[in-house]
């Protein structure tokens, strides 16, 4: 059972890694400023995720980078 809440754990970091890494893309796309803010300021990057991050799939990419805050199952 603990292999595969690691293995759980581990799905979820790299799914946050990923959908931070992707928003951390288009905010320094938009303009430097706002990418070099999100690349030092968290919750900048929360503010630009919710208010200013315009993408076609913008939902489940806010989602998954929170994924690696979610526990895995018990």
């Amino acid at each position: 059972m603990e292999i595969i809440k690691i293995a759980f754990a581990v799905i979820f970091a790299l799914a946050g890694l990923a959908g931070s890494i992707l928003i951390l893309v288009e905010a320094f796309k938009d303009e430097i400023w706002k990418g070099v803010l999100c690349l030092f300021c968290g919750l900048y990057m929360l503010y630009y995720m919710l208010f200013d991050f315009e993408h076609e799939h913008k939902w489940p990419m806010v989602r998954s980078h929170y994924l690696d805050l979610a526990s895995p199952p018990e």
